[in-house]
């Protein structure tokens, strides 16, 4: 961690790994900056590969054609591979209105 008088730098990495239905892993790198504007804000900007698992729901049958016609059908006749979901930059303005309120306002970039 890199800190100056106004700024912190956090930075590592995260290792994630699925071998449920799908095999999948990754390594994702992380890094934030909070810069303290004033004495009441902050401004954080974070890096970070986000690595989501596909949800068991979306994991298919091997045949389709049973469930042609149902509430159970896919979107989509064509059996497909799932994958999991992958992001990576967010924002998050804060400002410390008194020790017991705040405000923030998070993103996905």
């Amino acid at each position: 961690m890199e800190t100056t008088q106004r700024s912190h730098l956090n930075y590592g990495a995260r290792a994630d790994a699925s071998r449920a239905f799908v095999r999948e892993s990754q390594l994702s790198p992380r890094a934030n900056l909070v810069y303290q504007l004033t004495d009441a804000t902050s401004v954080h900007l974070g890096y970070a590969r986000y690595f989501t698992p596909p949800p068991l729901e979306l994991v298919q049958q091997a045949d389709l054609a049973p469930f042609a016609g149902t509430t159970n059908a896919p979107a989509s006749n064509v059996s497909t591979a799932v994958r999991s979901e992958r992001s990576s930059i967010s924002m998050s303005p804060l400002a410390q209105f008194s020790p017991a309120l705040s405000a923030t306002l998070d993103g996905l970039l």
